[in-house]
């Protein structure tokens, strides 16, 4: 119980020391301005990305001779579009660095950052 008591007053006094700090400021303009920029190029690749697994669907069909159809009405844009979209997502390196953080990340960062602060000083208290 007294552990208990000396963990609360750890973490009321970090509470404390964080509350006093500034906050950073809001970027939820800046977000949403980069959202409405990459909206256009967001739908012109999904549009072609459809348009790509449509004709790949039509590639894989066979006519009476046994020929494979061709990507008559894709341009070489839609199908460079296409295949980045079908690719994404595929590359770990790209993946790592436009990770965003979504609710759920700043969650669990959040319930990581309290469980390090609670346990502080039971990991001071276990070093001495």
């Amino acid at each position: 119980m007294v552990n208990l008591m000396k963990q609360s007053g750890a973490l009321i006094f970090a509470y404390d020391e964080l509350a006093g700090r500034p906050s950073h400021t809001s970027r939820l303009q800046e977000t949403g301005a980069s959202f409405e920029k990459d909206k256009g190029v967001s739908v012109a690749t999904i549009e072609a990305g459809k348009k790509i697994a449509g004709m790949e669907i039509e590639k894989l069909l066979a006519d009476r001779f046994q020929e494979v159809r061709d990507l008559h009405s894709l341009t070489g844009e839609e199908e460079q579009k296409g295949r980045l979209l079908l690719s994404h997502g595929t590359d770990k390196q790209e993946a790592a660095l436009k990770q965003t953080l979504g609710w759920g990340n700043v969650a669990r960062d959040t319930e990581m950052a309290i469980e390090r602060l609670c346990f502080a000083g039971q990991v001071q208290a276990s070093e001495r």
